[in-house]
C-alpha cells in the first residue's frame, strides 16, 4: 500500500471513528424519508430521488475540483470559503438541473437494474447522500487546526491523484455503510 492510501486510510478511520458512521447512516435513512413524505406519489418520488442524486453526484465532483485546488496552493482549507464554493456551485447544478437531468436517466437507463426502479434509485440515493457527507466531513476535518499534521501528507502528491484516492475511498466507505457492513 502506498504512502497516499495509507495517509488517506489513517484519514478515513479517524472521520469514522467515534459513532459518526451510525450518525451518518441515520442523516440518510432521515433524509429518504423526508424525500419520500415530500411527494405525493410514485412519479414524483421519482422525480424527486433522480434530482436529488444529480445534485449529490455533481456536488461530490465539485468538491473533487474544490480539493485538487487547495491541493495544488499546498493550503489547507478555509471551511467557510469551502461551505461557500460548495453552496454557490449547487446553486449552479440546480439552475443546470433541465440539462443535467436528461444525461443522467439515460445513464441510469442503460444500467442493468437488480431491483424494481424506486428500489435502485433509493439505493442510487443513499450512496451518492453518503458520498457528498463523506467529503463534507473530510473537508471539515481537513480544516481543522487540529488535524494538520494528518493531512500534511497529501501535499506530496499530484492533486489529482489525492482526489481520485479520496473518492475511491468514498465510494467503499459509502458502499459499506449502506450495507451496514462497516464494523461498529
Amino acid at each position: 500500500m502506498n504512502s497516499l492510501n495509507v495517509s488517506v486510510a489513517n484519514i478515513f478511520k479517524r472521520i469514522l471513528a467515534n459513532g459518526n458512521r451510525n450518525i451518518l447512516r441515520d442523516n440518510v435513512n432521515n433524509s429518504l424519508l423526508d424525500l419520500l413524505e415530500q411527494s405525493q406519489n410514485e412519479t414524483q418520488y421519482i422525480a424527486n430521488l433522480t434530482k436529488q442524486i444529480v445534485l449529490n453526484i455533481e456536488s461530490t465532483k465539485a468538491s473533487c475540483a474544490i480539493l485538487h485546488q487547495f491541493i495544488n496552493n499546498g493550503e489547507y482549507p478555509h471551511l467557510p470559503v469551502v461551505h461557500k464554493s460548495i453552496k454557490k456551485t449547487q446553486a449552479t447544478i440546480n439552475r443546470n438541473m433541465p440539462n443535467l437531468l436528461p444525461v443522467y436517466t439515460e445513464e441510469m437507463k442503460i444500467e442493468q437494474l437488480d431491483y424494481d426502479k424506486v428500489t435502485q434509485l433509493e439505493i442510487y440515493y443513499t450512496t451518492s447522500l453518503l458520498e457528498l457527507q463523506l467529503f463534507f466531513d473530510f473537508f471539515n476535518s481537513f480544516g481543522s487546526d487540529t488535524n494538520k499534521e494528518l493531512f500534511e501528507a497529501l501535499f506530496h502528491h499530484p492533486a489529482q491523484e489525492v482526489g481520485k484516492t479520496v473518492l475511491a475511498y468514498i465510494s467503499t466507505y459509502s458502499t459499506l455503510l449502506f450495507k451496514k457492513e462497516l464494523s461498529t
